[in-house]
C-alpha cells in the first residue's frame, strides 16, 4: 500500500558558506521540527522518516487505522459540508 506524508523542508543558507546544507524538516501532522547540519545528516534523517512511515503503515494495516491520505480526505469532505 502506498501512502503520502507531507513535510515542510526549511533550508538555511549561510551567505559566507553557501555550499553547507543546513535546515529542518517538519511533519505537517506532528509539527515537530527535526534539524540537520549537513548533507549526510539530511539523508540519514530522510531514511529514518521513511523507515518510520513504513513501520507506521504496517501497524495501521494491522489494526485498521486510517492513513494520512484518508484523514485528509475526510477533513476536506467535512470542510466542504460545513461551507455548504
Amino acid at each position: 500500500m502506498r501512502s503520502t506524508v507531507t513535510y515542510i523542508l526549511r533550508l538555511l543558507v549561510d551567505t559566507d558558506d553557501p555550499q553547507t546544507l543546513r535546515g529542518s524538516i517538519v511533519s505537517v501532522l506532528e509539527g515537530k521540527p527535526r534539524s540537520f547540519s549537513d548533507r549526510q545528516s539530511l539523508l540519514d534523517l530522510l531514511s529514518a522518516i521513511a523507515r518510520s512511515a513504513l513501520e507506521n503503515q504496517t501497524c495501521q494495516e494491522g489494526n485498521g487505522a486510517e492513513s494520512e491520505d484518508e484523514i485528509r480526505r475526510q477533513r476536506t469532505r467535512s470542510e466542504m459540508t460545513d461551507d455548504g
